[in-house]
């Protein structure tokens, strides 16, 4: 009983590795289609975030210049969000030029902290109250909140 040349096929072994090489590859493309969709989703809120940030700098473009200061410490709304999961915090300081010092800048700074599928909160504000309080400053210690979406603008008096 030899096998001649002209009877092709595989043998079950070859079958059994092949079926398990292809089971491993489609674990691996469903594990990577899983992570690409929950990426989608953060970059969807990121975009949310940064959206609304842009709205709120530009209300403080159009204010009056004396005004701005009452805002510092204020929060802000997330359009797009609940409001249990993202927060928006202004803070507000004068900046004065070395040229000309009797020139007085507004240094704005929007930062916004949002949760992410209910547990991973995105920023240092870890109870998304608009307030650094103990233990939220993690890294860098600097004294204030910190976030992957955050903007700096000074506006003149001008």
């Amino acid at each position: 009983m030899t096998r001649s040349c002209s009877e092709g096929g595989f043998s079950l072994i070859e079958v059994l590795v092949a079926s398990a090489v292809l089971v491993f590859a489609f674990a691996g493309m469903l594990a990577m289609y899983v992570s690409l969709f929950a990426l989608s989703d953060i970059s969807e809120k990121y975009l949310m975030a940064n959206n609304s940030l842009q709205t709120e700098m530009e209300k403080l473009r159009l204010m009056n210049f004396s005004d701005i200061p009452s805002l510092d410490g204020t929060t802000f709304s997330i359009e797009g969000m609940p409001a249990q999961d993202a927060v928006g915090r202004i803070e507000v300081g004068d900046y004065s030029l070395r040229t000309n010092p009797k020139e007085t800048l507004r240094r704005v700074r929007l930062i916004v902290c949002f949760r992410h599928k209910g547990q991973i909160i995105i920023g240092e504000d870890k109870n998304l109250n608009g307030r650094l309080d103990s233990g939220e400053d993690v890294s860098p210690h600097n004294g204030r909140l910190d976030s992957p979406v955050e903007a700096v603008s000074f506006i003149s008096s001008l």
